[in-house]
Parts: structure tokens; C-alpha cells; sequence
């Protein structure tokens, strides 16, 4: 066993710790809350979760081809890291959040033993402390980044922020330059920075870091073939999963409902990002369903005729694959990373732009037998991409490194 893995939250369910584990390079884990299989026990046996959200997303903190491994987490810090998020009423206030949580689990983790481990695997922003430490210990460095670079993100969010005042608060973000230092300083540490589209190395380019590190390796779904067999409905039903912000092009989305209204039905699941009166802007023309638990979000895939997604700034949106393999078409943009097709899978339209998302929904809308073409495409694209070749192409990077 050779790699330690820091990471915050359980990102694609543990996706890296457990490829690694399945390849036997696994040292350990460190992260911040993980649910042991006593836990869930205690909490599915008594029922805890039933009408409790928190409980059911700690029981997705847990992932069985885990067992057997060790895992170091910080259940204290984590629900620190959690309360400061829900505090946080804006960007600047949660960039704050980002840039304490990213230290402080850095520094708990190199208060550590380490063990025998020859590298180290961590994520943006959370991992430049223990990128130090391991280079003082002569390890491999291994970067994800998750997400274009802050910088992009950050300038970006700006722009939206004067197209479409009141829906966030419009001020300046004084972490964010502090937050992209960080960033270009894990960077510069790195031996390999992995990046899940083209969009996220683009981006890395741009702000000086050699492409010879950057290496693109797009996610992966837990495929099963889901047969999605619905009753062709009046309204074609349009699904958007994410945050609800202006980063995901929340507000390109409304404008187009507004216009679809006699043709589209249009759901929207995620939690919310946005001013009171952005969300009741929104509940005119769309069902606003709110934040609801991966567990739960199967049955609104069922719903749904076609997946949109207008991001104006993504890494790779996993909800993208997760839609395909549910035998959605799927409307992106460029800037959502993903492996869609265009014309293929789906469209893939230039972001900001309500008139390309209504022109593309009304073929779907007249046309149920190309919509219904596409997302079978777009369900044979999923299965292309099912973890097994995210696991073979991230091993295959991960063991020239030990």
C-alpha cells in the first residue's frame, strides 16, 4: 500500500480511496466524517433518518469497499466545518469557510503517523500543508482539481452578478484572491494535476501551469441498466440537478421556461443560493423542489424527458453522467466539462444564452423520437464511461508515480 488520500467530504462516494483500496495501493484515508457500519446501523435500526436530511447524508458517508481500510477522520472538526457552512450567508463569507477548512484539515492530518506511504493524493485547495510535508518526506504529489481554476470561477461569478442583479448578494469577494493563491501555490507542488475535462486543463493553461502536469481523465458513473420506460407526457419535462446559483446559469434556465410554458414542464432540485426574491422569480415558472439526498434523487431522473444544465462554470458535472445513464438527453454548455456529444447525446449550447436552450427543448418538444434517440445514445455513452474505465485510466496515471 502506497498512497495517502485527504479528502473532505465524500466526493463521487469515495471514488479515489476506493479505486485505490481495489488496487491494493491504499495506506490510508483521512477525512472528515465517515460513517462506520455500526453507525448506520444504530441510525437505519432505530429509523433516525426518516424524517431527518442530515442522517440520511451521513449514511451516504460510508462506502463498503472500504471496509478493512484504514480511515482517520476528524468527526469534530467536520461538524464544525459543516455549521460554519450553513452560517455562511454569501460567496465571500463561504470562500472564508473554504480556506479555514482547508487548513485546519491539513494540519490535523500532519499531526499524524503516516506510515510507509510513497504519495499523496488530495484536492484543490484543501491539500497544499500536506503537499509540503509530503515533499519534505521526498513522496509523489497528485493534485485533483476539481474545477476550473478560482480565478476563472471567481470572474465569472462576477459577470453574472451585474447581468443579473439581486439574485446573489453583489459584493466583493476579499478571499478569493487569497483562495487563488492557494490554488497556484498546490500548483506549483504537484507532480500531476488531474483534471476531469479539457474545460479544467483549459483553464489551468490559461494561468500558467505547465500542460505536461495536466492530465484529463473524465469521471465515471456506477452504471446498471436502468431502463427508463415512462408514459410520453403533453409537456416534454425538463430536469435541472445542482446548486441553485448563478454559476449553475439558473437564470438562463428561468427565462427559458418562461417562454416554454405552454410546451415544457420544468423541475429544478438543489439547494438554494439565491435572494428570496431570485427564488420567487423562479417559482413562477419552475417547480423549485429544494435540496433533497442522492438516495432520493433517482425517481426525479424518472421524471424527467431531458436533462439541462446551463453552468456557466463547472470541472466535470457528474450529474451529467448520472442523467445519460438514466437514459436522458442532456442540454450543457461547454463550460460543464462533460461527455456529451453534441447532436449526438444532446446539444451542447454557448453559455449564456436563452435563445439556443428554448431553440434546442422545442426540436426535443416537436420531435419525441429524436429526444428519445439521443438519450438512448446518451445511455450507451454513460456505459462507456462506467467506473471501471475511470478506474483503469487513473491507476494507470497513479502507479507511475510510487
Amino acid at each position: 500500500m502506497s498512497y495517502i488520500v485527504t479528502l473532505l467530504g465524500s466526493r463521487m462516494q469515495y471514488a479515489v480511496p476506493r479505486i485505490l483500496a481495489k488496487a491494493g495501493l491504499l495506506n490510508i484515508l483521512y477525512t472528515d466524517i465517515y460513517a462506520s457500519n455500526r453507525i448506520i446501523k444504530i441510525i437505519q435500526d432505530y429509523r433516525l433518518d426518516k424524517h431527518n436530511a442530515t442522517l440520511k447524508r451521513l449514511i451516504l458517508r460510508n462506502n463498503n469497499e472500504l471496509n478493512g481500510c484504514i480511515i482517520r477522520q476528524f468527526p469534530l472538526f467536520g461538524l464544525e466545518y459543516y455549521l460554519r457552512l450553513q452560517k455562511a450567508k454569501n460567496e465571500t463569507e463561504r470562500t472564508k469557510v473554504y480556506l479555514w477548512a482547508g487548513r485546519c484539515f491539513c494540519r490535523l492530518i500532519n499531526e499524524n503517523n503516516w506510515g510507509l506511504a510513497k504519495a499523496l493524493y488530495t484536492f484543490n485547495s484543501a491539500g497544499y500543508e500536506t503537499m509540503v510535508k509530503a515533499k519534505e518526506k521526498a513522496m509523489a504529489c497528485i493534485l485533483e482539481q476539481t474545477i476550473a481554476p478560482y480565478k476563472i470561477v471567481n470572474q465569472l461569478i462576477k459577470e453574472e452578478r451585474e447581468m443579473w442583479p439581486g439574485w446573489e448578494e453583489d459584493e466583493k469577494n476579499y478571499f478569493a484572491n487569497d483562495y487563488s493563491e492557494r490554488e497556484r501555490a498546490e500548483w506549483r507542488i504537484a507532480d500531476r494535476i488531474i483534471c476531469g475535462s479539457e474545460y479544467v486543463r483549459n483553464g489551468l493553461i490559461q494561468c500558467g501551469v505547465n500542460p505536461e502536469k495536466c492530465t484529463v481523465i473524465p469521471y465515471g458513473v456506477k452504471y446498471s441498466e436502468k431502463i427508463n420506460i415512462k408514459k410520453t407526457s403533453s409537456k416534454l419535462h425538463v430536469l435541472t440537478v445542482g446548486t441553485v446559483c448563478l454559476r449553475k446559469g439558473i437564470p438562463y434556465l428561468l427565462e427559458a421556461a418562461k417562454v416554454l410554458s405552454k410546451n415544457a414542464e420544468f423541475k429544478l432540485v438543489g439547494p438554494l443560493q439565491i435572494s428570496r426574491n431570485a427564488q420567487k422569480k423562479i417559482c413562477d415558472h419552475v417547480h423549485l423542489v429544494g435540496a433533497v439526498p442522492h438516495s432520493e434523487i433517482e425517481r426525479y431522473y424518472r421524471w424527467a424527458d431531458v436533462f439541462l444544465l446551463p453552468s456557466i462554470c463547472e470541472g466535470s458535472a457528474t450529474v451529467t453522467y448520472e442523467a445519460m445513464s438514466y437514459g436522458l438527453p442532456i442540454i450543457c454548455t461547454p463550460n460543464t466539462g462533460s461527455i456529451v456529444r453534441n447532436m449526438i447525446d444532446g446539444f451542447i449550447v454557448p453559455i449564456r444564452n436563452k435563445d439556443k436552450i428554448v431553440e434546442v427543448l422545442e426540436i426535443m418538444s416537436r420531435d419525441r423520437k429524436l429526444c428519445k434517440q439521443m438519450g438512448e445514445n446518451a445511455m450507451l455513452r454513460a456505459k462507456e464511461y462506467d467506473y471501471s474505465r475511470y478506474n483503469d485510466e487513473l491507476i494507470k496515471i497513479l502507479k507511475t508515480h510510487i
